[in-house]
């Protein structure tokens, strides 16, 4: 039998009165692994509707065993950051810092080190963390710090892998956890501000994978052998040569070689110019802005040139 337990996580209230607190959801049944997933650290970043998946699964599936705790929406402030209609909530705009570099937090701190704690704290209770994001115009990819989780990464289905250098202070959420000795894995689970089925279902069978490998479910669904699997360890930008309109021309994560076009930019200032950036070197295509609009030196497109096949 399924047991679900919906709870509330708060550090106090706002100046309105009103609780800064988040919703959990914690799912058990039997004995095996506990994982921790959350989502919604950036206002804007829609991983909602995986949460609902998950919880679908969890409360009609009986082939798993162990403990999962959700928290779809994990910040009580970056999600009510709004300008016009647009929900600005990467940035703090007390201090302008990014709301995943304060981690593992303090509870005597300021209103962002304070959640932070409180996000943390439940997390490392449990054997295994996964935080859900988006980024900005792309598809879904794993990030990871440590060489050992390269595998989870791999099994999870979800490629390529970011093996990300690990921040020497400000840390992001999973940094921080494999500082406290756990096992922390990002997923990027698509575009920014975007409500894409076919990434949200990937991203949902990339949790299940997880679940798999940490034994938690047992359905007998062997994890597959990934070939033409790629890691990174650093991005490379092209910024806007001038101010226009971008038109980006060539699909994400294709193999761009060196000499052919990027993406075309049209001159603000001229009815008739408009120039096309052209890739320095062999690059695989990871972001695109989430604007076709750029002012002179604006990131346009985020490359990865440097990678190996494993």
């Amino acid at each position: 039998m399924v047991l679900k337990e919906k709870f509330t996580l708060s550090i106090g209230d706002n100046i309105t009165g009103s609780p800064l607190s988040v919703l959990g959801y914690r799912f058990s049944q039997g004995n095996g692994s506990s994982i921790y997933i959350q989502g919604g650290t950036h206002g804007g970043e829609i991983t909602f509707p995986i949460f609902k998946m998950l919880s679908n699964f969890l409360e009609k599936n009986t082939e798993w065993q162990g403990t999962v705790t959700l928290i779809p929406l994990s910040h009580p402030i970056s999600w009510n950051q709004r300008h016009y209609y647009y929900t600005a909530g990467k940035f703090d705009n007390y201090n302008g810092k990014d709301w995943n570099r304060s981690f593992p937090g303090n509870k005597d701190g300021s209103t962002t080190e304070r959640i932070s704690k409180m996000i943390f704290d439940e997390a490392i209770k449990h054997d295994l963390i996964l935080d859900l994001h988006t980024s900005r115009r792309s598809k879904p990819f794993t990030i990871v710090s440590r060489e050992d989780l390269v595998e989870y990464a791999i099994n999870s289905g979800i490629l390529p892998i970011y093996l990300a250098p690990k921040s020497s202070s400000n840390f992001p959420f999973t940094d921080a956890i494999d500082n406290a000795g756990k096992k922390g894995i990002t997923i990027e689970c698509g575009s920014h501000d975007s409500m894409n089925q076919d990434d949200f279902s990937l991203s949902f069978n990339a949790v299940l994978n997880v679940f798999r490998k940490e034994k938690l479910l047992n359905d007998n669904i062997e994890l597959k052998k990934v070939d033409g699997v790629f890691v990174f360890e650093k991005y490379e930008t092209y910024f806007a040569p001038i101010s226009g309109f971008v038109e980006y021309l060539q699909p994400l994560e294709k193999l761009v070689k060196k000499g052919e076009i990027l993406y075309r930019i049209h001159a603000s200032n001229s009815l008739n110019e408009a120039i096309d950036v052209l890739a320095i070197e062999n690059s695989i295509i990871m972001k695109y802005q989430s604007t076709h609009i750029a002012t002179i030196g604006d990131e346009v497109v985020t490359v990865v040139t440097k990678y190996k096949y494993i």
